[in-house]
């Protein structure tokens, strides 16, 4: 999926201010909550999303939405991962 793609995705989903967001290879974001909802389109690399006792691995193309105040953590693979975030403006 490219960059574009996604934009028009999460745009099309009605999502206005959408946001490019990178993290590089095995960067570990603990525990965290946003205050919105938000969601994200990878568009390079991978990352694994945890949230309570569920893992997600997401790959290019893949996407998840999360409500705002779930807490989750974020690891992020050998390549590092970039991604489109839909958050409200």
């Amino acid at each position: 999926m490219t960059k574009n793609e996604a934009l028009t995705k999460l745009k099309q989903k009605g999502h206005e201010n959408v946001v490019e967001v990178s993290f590089p290879k095995n960067h570990i974001n603990h525990t965290h909550t946003h205050p919105f909802d938000a969601e994200i389109i990878v568009i390079e690399g991978d990352m694994k999303v945890i949230i309570g006792e569920t893992e997600k691995h997401l790959n290019v193309g893949d996407g998840l939405s999360l409500t705002a105040n779930v807490q989750h953590s974020e690891c992020i693979g050998e390549k590092g991962v970039t991604f489109m975030a839909g958050r409200p403006n």
